[in-house]
């Protein structure tokens, strides 16, 4: 938008003089380019999480649209376009930053309420201020689209050279070696080939974890799930602390130790994770099988939808648009997104009768994991009555939760006839631990140890023998032992290690073999009722800018 008279005054009649300049046309773009920043800017530093363009698009065309009208409602009201974009870039900018504000503040106590009234307050009085104007108006808009102009084309860059730079991580590079099946297997399937449920509940720790940190005891539901027909190993861990890392090995059937070599090991980025999860070979061979392979979506990004899957069901928006939710004062949607596609992802597990089968179902619920929004009684968990009861008792309430729905859920898939019993693999990423562990030394904390790889791991496999299952099996051997089972598979059982990583940003690839120091933490020490360590479990799995 350009402003000849930016100025004058309204109702005037004079002409200018023929020894009067000509008012300069300016060019205003800062209000657009300042709706535009923060997504730009939010997709720059997340591009290694797979986010794409699509994800991105929505929300950027509707920040730019209202800043826009915004804009050219205030431009008439004022009759002045440069005020009434400064008014519109300090109202967007203050709009977005406010999540920034108030975790930024969230070790003062302070109640978000009030922060919110101080925060209006001073919006308003730089509303009145722009409003009032002065001299210093045209400075000031030359100041503001330089500063917009330099931070817009400073992200676009980032994304631009991300799109054409080769890397080490794309698709076709990390599934290089990925483990396929005997060609007379896919020339012949079984003509039996029951429906596989892969069910994975985020940080839903192991029984020993839940009882010492926690004083949670889930022993009833795991005596509930063996008196159902499933095997509960005994001494079951995941291979790898971290949501991304352990479901991509899963769901690869491998370790991902070969990526150290493709990506070494000064790099944070989760991009090959992302492909691995979104072209996860398990899909494909169960579709090189017959089956129908569906995708239920977490609002996680990596797990949000899967490239090669035969139907992708969503529901609401992934992190990144539930981030931007967080970044503005309307923070509590996201808390109400979170419980919601919760809610559906059991639901639609529950009811898949209208796809033909056989099935092969993967879904990745969020929850245990933060943010804490479920009560005992499945209804949604205020942000005031979290802040009253604390972290700990709201995580213990939000599992109680999750096992009352874990039994729903598997009484619904199981009501078949015996013919038709499915397979289910009830089985978590990781532990819970406030904070998610960043960084790992090379000798961890005993209790770090414990909380993060001690998990839910149950296995309902109808006609399988329960000595087939051995105690220490680990994920990234779940679906090796469920092809040679029921498809007679011939792959080779992996030992089963744990492994860290040295530093999540930075070294993400640098693995460290913790079996040892794990089995010793988990069974290898008497148990101990060792509280939940302080911190926020009320947060999200983006690398950079979880909620």
């Amino acid at each position: 938008m350009t402003d000849d008279h930016a100025n004058a005054r309204t109702g005037s009649s004079d002409e200018p003089s023929a020894t009067e300049a000509t008012p300069r046309r300016s060019l205003i773009v800062h209000p657009i380019l300042f709706a535009a920043f923060p997504i730009l800017f939010l997709w720059a530093h997340n591009l290694s999480e797979g986010v794409d363009l699509g994800e991105v698009m929505g929300p950027l065309v509707l920040s730019v649209a209202i800043a826009g009208a915004l804009w050219a409602i205030a431009t008439r009201l004022l009759h002045d376009a440069r005020r009434a974009a400064l008014i519109v870039s300090v109202l967007a900018l203050m709009f977005f930053s406010f999540g920034y504000m108030l975790q930024a503040t969230g070790g003062a106590n302070l109640n978000t309420a009030l922060l919110l009234v101080a925060w209006c307050a001073l919006a308003a009085v730089a509303v009145a201020l722009l409003v009032r104007g002065g001299a210093w108006v045209p400075a000031a808009t030359r100041g503001f689209n330089v500063a917009a102009s330099v931070l817009v084309a400073l992200n676009l860059f980032s994304i631009a050279w991300a799109q054409v730079a080769p890397g080490a991580g794309s698709t076709r590079s990390v599934m290089q070696g990925a483990p396929t099946l005997p060609p007379n297997l896919l020339a012949t399937p079984p003509a039996h080939r029951p429906d596989v449920y892969y069910i994975v509940f985020d940080e839903y720790g192991g029984t020993r974890s839940l009882r010492d940190f926690f004083d949670y005891d889930n022993e009833p539901l795991m005596n509930w799930l063996r008196g159902k027909g499933f095997v509960v190993p005994a001494q079951s861990a995941t291979n790898y602390p971290r949501t991304e890392l352990a479901l991509a090995s899963s769901m690869n059937l491998r370790y991902l130790n070969y990526l150290t070599g493709k990506m070494g090991t000064d790099t944070g980025s989760v991009l090959p994770l992302t492909n691995l999860l979104r072209h996860a070979q398990i899909g494909t061979i169960m579709q090189s099988l017959g089956y129908r392979y569906i995708h239920i979506g977490s609002w996680l990004n990596q797990t949000r939808s899967a490239a090669n899957a035969d139907v992708n069901l969503v529901h609401g928006g992934s992190d990144f648009s539930n981030f931007l939710r967080q970044a503005p004062a309307t923070s509590n949607a996201f808390r109400t997104e979170a419980w919601r596609t919760t809610l559906w992802q059991l639901s639609t597990t529950e009811h898949l009768e209208r796809y033909p089968g056989p099935r092969f179902v993967f879904t990745h619920i969020l929850c245990p994991h933060g943010p804490l929004v479920f009560k005992r009684d499945g209804s949604l968990l205020s942000r005031s009555t979290l802040d009253e009861e604390g972290e700990a008792q709201a995580y213990v309430d939000q599992h109680s939760w999750v096992d009352q729905q874990i039994k729903k859920l598997v009484t619904s898939l199981t009501d078949r006839p015996a013919g038709e019993q499915p397979v289910i693999v009830l089985q978590a990423d990781e532990g819970p631990y406030p904070g998610e562990p960043t960084i790992w030394p090379a000798h961890p904390d005993p209790d770090q140890l414990e909380m993060k790889f001690d998990i839910l791991n149950a296995y309902y496999l109808p006609g399988v023998p329960h000595s087939a299952v051995w105690p220490t099996i680990t994920p990234v051997n779940t679906f090796r032992l469920i092809l040679d089972e029921y498809f007679d598979a011939g792959l080779s059982r992996l030992p089963d290690r744990e492994y860290s990583f040295a530093d999540l940003s930075r070294h993400l690839y640098e693995f460290r073999d913790v079996t040892r120091l794990v089995h010793g933490a988990i069974w290898g020490r008497p148990p101990a009722s060792r509280p939940i360590p302080p911190g926020a479990s009320d947060r999200g799995s983006c690398v950079t800018c979880g909620p």
